[in-house]
C-alpha cells in the first residue's frame, strides 16, 4: 500500500489548527458585523465601503486559514494576514474618528468608547507577531537562495 511520508515541518500541528480557528473567528466577525453593524461605524461609513472592507477582511481570513492548514505560509497565509488586518484597522480608524468627533462636539471625553477603541485594535496587535514571523521567514529564505546562487 502506498504511504505518503510527510516531512515533520509540513505536518499539521495542533497550534496550526488553533491558529486557523482564530482566523476563521475573524472571518465570522466580518460576516456578523456586516449583518448587524454598529451605530458607530454606520454613521461615518457608507454601506458600500463597509461591504468592501469587511469583504477584504473575510477573504483574507479565509486565505490565512487555508494557508495555515495547507502549510503554504509565505504565499497564502502572509497575504491573508495582511488582508485580514484591514477590517480591524478600519474599524479602529472609524472608532477613533467617532471618539474625536464626540469630544470636539461636546467638549468631553466619552468614557464608553475608550475600551471599544482598545478592543478594536486588539486583533491587529495579536496578529502582528505572526505576520512578522512569516515576513522574517521570507527574508531568511531569500537570503538563503542568494547565498546558494553566489556559491555557484
Amino acid at each position: 500500500m502506498f504511504r505518503a511520508r510527510i516531512p515533520l515541518e509540513r505536518r499539521l500541528r495542533f497550534d496550526d489548527f488553533l491558529r486557523s480557528l482564530g482566523y476563521i473567528a475573524i472571518a465570522c466577525w466580518a460576516v456578523l458585523y456586516q449583518l448587524d453593524p454598529s451605530a458607530i461605524v454606520s454613521d461615518q461609513v457608507q454601506p458600500w465601503v463597509q461591504i468592501l472592507w469587511l469583504g477584504i477582511c473575510f477573504f483574507g481570513a479565509v486565505l490565512a486559514s487555508l494557508g495555515c492548514i495547507l502549510k503554504i505560509d509565505i504565499k497564502l497565509e502572509l497575504p491573508g494576514l495582511l488582508f485580514m488586518m484591514v477590517g480591524p484597522l478600519l474599524y479602529f480608524g472609524a472608532t477613533i474618528y467617532r471618539v474625536y468627533a464626540i469630544s470636539l462636539a461636546e467638549g468631553i471625553q466619552p468614557p464608553g468608547l475608550i475600551p471599544l477603541l482598545i478592543y478594536s485594535i486588539l486583533p491587529v496587535i495579536l496578529l502582528l507577531p505572526r505576520a512578522f514571523n512569516l515576513y522574517s521567514d521570507v527574508l531568511m529564505s531569500r537570503a538563503r537562495s542568494a547565498e546558494r546562487a553566489s556559491k555557484i
